[in-house]
């Protein structure tokens, strides 16, 4: 059944029959006649809403069978592994729980309630559980295809969709020689560019060049992610690009994460790329997106910046550094131990509809199926009446659970960035923080980025004397590394209008010998003439 929509309730159409109940096992059941009863075919959301019942009666022994029973049922049931993942959940079953929201994922990868495990997955992993209890899951190797490269290539190029589409697979699977894998990549990347190639067949093409990840195909990547070319495609050449893990792939990442992003890679990944591979001159190319973007993305854009020795997110970063943290609901992480559920109106029964009246005393239960009944009214559904649509809750985790760790955690990396990128300004306000913050870490992070901050302060002085020590003989192109060092160590240094300055008369002088050389020429050219004549 498709996933609705990502509330904490969605309806689930269930048949609830006021008859006797026929076993399922396939045997024939006979009462007096010749005539066999049908069998009657189980249903899986009938046994997915039991489990939903016990799971909100914490009953997770039952609704753990239930759960499974749905499974035997409907082995592809993505909603049965998420609720099972919740089951799990409550009993602090947690690498079952990761297992089953990995199973979510696996069988519906676009749906909301993918996004909704893939959110779950990052919560726990950012409350310490996921790397604690997840062991390193090594992928199985694809089995290599039979078909030679020459075979592939030819159904790549002259085969039918499906050929097409199953070469573009295949031959991610050929990058053991250079020789073979230079003849994939460049059959894939003819194929990806090709843009009268059916869609689908150009996507699989750039997923297995990411799978491949040779930067000769960095090229035709960065080309489909400036070009018309469909947003999944452009997400896997993010991914594939990220795997390269070269300069030049990442300068490819950085021109479209400063533009139209189409995902593929969050922004922390992003920004962990950059601490790994990043240069200082790519910080021409984030400086625009850190500009013109707002909210977290302004953030991470700063960090990246700042990682690369830009001081223009420094303001951002301070800012984010004063704010207050978010209310922490959660105490401590061993509170961390259930989904929360969206709770019943006051007086409705367990399990019901909400905003269904109370019963009044001593009034009969209402049977499953039947419509919510008016305020004082109790209905009875008569047998053969139309199964009418229940509610199914799906417990989630709450938002705030991870939430101040996550908070933590980035205002520990931006108090680290700020010792690499600020200036002297902010030397007393990380001092402050090291004392001050409420969180530990942060405390900590802050004491070292002073630290660091205090050392490039002292460094930026230095390479300053340096420099003027130069001017004052008259070596101005000699000083001026020397100054231009010293600010970018210090960019709040009081002598930033120095070296301004110091340009200014450095290019007069270049500009000044440029003169004086062409007048020497003009001269020699003269004379030149002078002779010939």
């Amino acid at each position: 059944m498709k996933y609705l929509r990502p509330l904490t309730t969605i309806l689930l159409f269930t048949v609830f029959y006021l008859l006797p109940v026929f076993p399922v096992s396939g045997q024939e059941v006979t009462e007096n006649t010749q005539t066999p009863t049908p069998v009657v075919q189980a249903d899986p959301e009938e046994y997915l809403n039991k489990g939903v019942g016990f799971l909100e009666a914490k009953n997770y022994k039952e609704a753990t069978a239930a759960f499974e029973k749905v499974l035997e049922i409907k082995p592809d049931y993505a909603e049965a592994y998420y609720n099972l993942a919740i089951t799990y959940w409550e009993q602090k079953q947690y690498q079952k729980t990761i297992t089953n929201l990995q199973k979510v994922i696996e069988l519906a990868p676009e749906s909301d309630l993918s996004k909704r495990a893939e959110k779950d997955l990052g919560r726990l992993k950012s409350a310490g559980i996921m790397t604690v209890i997840t062991p390193k899951i090594e992928e199985v190797p694809k089995e290599k295809s039979k078909a030679t490269i020459e075979e592939l290539i030819a159904d790549l190029e002259f085969g039918s969709t499906s050929k097409r589409r199953q070469a573009a697979e295949e031959l991610a699977l050929f990058s053991d020689a250079e020789e073979v894998k230079t003849q994939a990549v460049e059959a894939l990347c003819k194929s990806a560019r090709k843009t009268e190639e059916e869609p689908q067949v150009r996507v699989i093409a750039v997923e297995s060049l990411g799978e491949i990840a040779d930067p000769s195909a960095i090229p035709t990547l960065k080309f489909l992610l400036g070009n018309n070319f469909p947003a999944e495609g452009k997400s896997a050449a993010v991914r594939g690009l990220s795997k390269m893990e070269t300069p030049e792939s990442l300068a490819a990442i950085l021109s479209v994460w400063a533009g139209s992003w189409p995902g593929g890679l969050t922004d922390k990944e992003v920004v962990d790329l950059v601490r790994k591979l990043g240069k200082e001159e790519f910080a021409e190319i984030v400086r625009p997106a850190y500009l013109q973007t707002s909210g977290e993305k302004k953030i991470y854009t700063a960090l990246a910046l700042g990682l690369m020795k830009d001081a223009t997110g420094v303001p951002a970063l301070v800012t984010r550094l004063k704010e207050d943290y978010p209310a922490e609901i959660m105490q401590t992480p061993s509170t961390l131990t259930s989904f929360t559920a969206p709770k019943q109106p006051t007086g409705a029964p367990p399990g019901g509809l909400p905003g269904t009246p109370p019963l009044p005393p001593g009034a009969p239960p209402r049977v499953p199926g039947g419509p919510p009944s008016a305020p004082g009214i109790v209905l009875q559904v008569p047998p053969g009446t139309p199964p009418q649509p229940t509610q199914l809750i799906i417990k989630e985790m709450p938002e705030s659970v991870s939430a101040r760790k996550n908070e933590a955690a980035l205002r520990t990396e931006i108090s680290e960035i700020l010792g690499i990128c600020a200036g002297e300004k902010q030397a007393q306000f990380l001092v402050y923080l090291s004392k001050n913050d409420q969180e530990k870490e942060v405390r900590e992070s802050a004491g070292k980025a002073a630290q660091v901050l205090s050392a490039r302060i002292t460094k930026s002085k230095e390479s300053y004397q340096k420099g003027m020590a130069l001017v004052k003989e008259n070596k101005i192109e000699e000083a001026f590394p020397f100054i231009q060092a010293a600010l970018k160590e210090n960019p709040d240094a009081p002598y930033a209008e120095e070296v301004k300055k110091l340009q200014a008369k450095l290019n007069y002088q270049k500009a000044c010998s440029l003169l004086e050389g062409k007048k020497t020429e003009d001269m020699e050219d003269k004379e030149k003439e002078k002779a010939i004549s």
